[in-house]
């Protein structure tokens, strides 16, 4: 089984393997145990995109005119209604991710950016960081909709098109945290084997729950990265629908499913190979 945390293949009985579960080293273990407890994690896909309205318009998903394409109107509305919905209203957010792809990160602005303003006019400071996360943006060869933009122009872009839809978006886009992405962006080394994705996903859930000290996280991102990131646990991904997560030291789960997880942490040290070569042919 691969963990999370560690980054290791462990054996363990089988009848103990599941996709929730998370192997790690009796180090990280402790500080995981110490400092990281349980996070509520919301998964968030973008609003209705230009790409899946292609077919309407007559085009090919690999027209070159859908690069890093922009949302649909009906997305623009979805993405805006979505900062009423009850689900996002239980949480008071302290950490927002989102991909940095122009239908992801236009979402979470239009979702979400009314956090910003609220800070801004309550103390004139953003605590609330809004990180953009390359781990997180789609993947798909060949496809113009999953090839991102240069920083600057994606801003650019971004200030324009929302304009006369929140006066604040100037605020809201310069509040977003871009340095995590390489400098190469948006010439990046893709990740469409499936190894290499995993891998990638995996470091940003081990980010989430080592590294950062917020509990209530919200993440915008796509369809793929969604159905992996839960290991195919739900069947649809409708557009900007909030699901309900819990990551802990035991994995990521469902909140519908977290009371009846029965798995205990395990501790391992050693890579094994043989379970590596298991795990990757399932």
């Amino acid at each position: 089984m691969y963990s999370f945390l560690s980054g290791t293949y462990s054996s363990v009985p089988e009848s103990r393997e599941t996709p929730n579960a998370i192997f790690y080293t009796e180090y990280e273990y402790t500080s995981i145990r110490y400092f990281a407890k349980m996070k509520n994690l919301i998964l968030i896909r973008h609003g209705q995109s230009l790409g899946q309205t292609s077919s309407k318009q007559g085009l090919s998903r690999k027209d070159p005119s859908l690069h890093d394409c922009f949302l649909s109107n009906k997305g623009v509305n979805e993405a805006y209604q979505l900062r009423n919905h009850p689900t996002l209203q239980q949480y008071d957010f302290d950490l927002v991710c989102t991909s940095p792809l122009s239908r992801a990160i236009s979402t979470c602005l239009l979702s979400l950016g009314h956090l910003v303003e609220k800070e801004l006019e309550e103390s004139g400071n953003v605590s609330t960081p809004f990180i953009v996360h390359p781990y997180i943006s789609e993947a798909g060869k060949g496809i113009p909709e999953n090839q991102g933009r240069s920083i600057s122009v994606l801003k650019k872009d971004l200030k324009k098109r929302l304009s006369d839809i929140t006066t604040s978006v100037d605020n809201i886009v310069d509040h977003f945290d871009f340095s995590m992405l390489p400098e190469s962006w948006p010439e990046v080394e893709r990740y469409d084997k499936q190894v290499a994705k995993e891998d990638h996903l995996e470091s940003f859930l081990r980010w989430i729950l080592v590294e950062r000290p917020e509990k209530n996280i919200v993440v915008v991102c796509h369809y793929n990265i969604i159905k992996w990131i839960l290991r195919n646990r739900i069947d649809k991904v409708p557009n900007c629908l909030p699901i309900e997560c819990i990551l802990d030291e035991d994995g990521l789960f469902l909140k519908s499913d977290y009371e009846h997880k029965s798995i205990k942490p395990q501790t391992s040290k050693a890579k094994s190979n043989k379970q590596h070569k298991k795990q990757n042919k399932r």
